[in-house]
């Protein structure tokens, strides 16, 4: 893991050195100069950090904790895609009335409380367990895809 990390933080590095001086750069660092766009992309990356680091461990648990097999661990996940077509939907229709700034703060909130909410899946009462899963992934997803501003 060191060495991906070390190879992933030069690679970077070079591309930004070799962006920056070329002439017709394929990524225009420049854009990063303006504060909102930067502080914007910030809290996505961890936002998306966080919702993806669920998406593919979340399977991983209910197969480690319930003994399910792999396919009802995938239909656990399954809901969350519809969910974060929801969020990105009803964010677009959202956004000329609430903003950018209100919409990402509570898509990031409903994130993080759903979070929190999952946390608690334990070993017996498996039917609430599950619920109580399953409803803690759809507002994670939906939050997520009010992440998810369209231009």
């Amino acid at each position: 893991m060191l060495v991906t990390g070390t190879v992933g933080l030069v690679a970077t590095i070079t591309m930004i050195y070799w962006e920056m001086r070329v002439p017709n750069p394929v990524l225009a660092l420049e854009i990063m100069k303006n504060r909102i766009f930067r502080m914007g992309n910030l809290v996505m990356t961890f936002g998306m950090m966080a919702f993806m680091a669920l998406l593919h461990l979340v399977p991983l648990l209910i197969q480690a904790i319930e003994s399910a097999s792999s396919t009802r661990a995938g239909l656990v996940v399954f809901p969350e895609a519809i969910s974060v077509m929801i969020g990105s939907r009803s964010a677009g229709s959202l956004y000329p009335r609430i903003g950018p700034r209100r919409l990402l703060g509570g898509g990031l909130a409903a994130t993080a409380l759903a979070i929190a909410a999952g946390r608690g899946l334990r070993r017996g009462g498996r039917a609430r367990a599950a619920l109580g899963l399953y409803r803690s992934r759809i507002a994670s997803a939906v939050g997520c895809g009010a992440r998810v501003v369209r231009s």
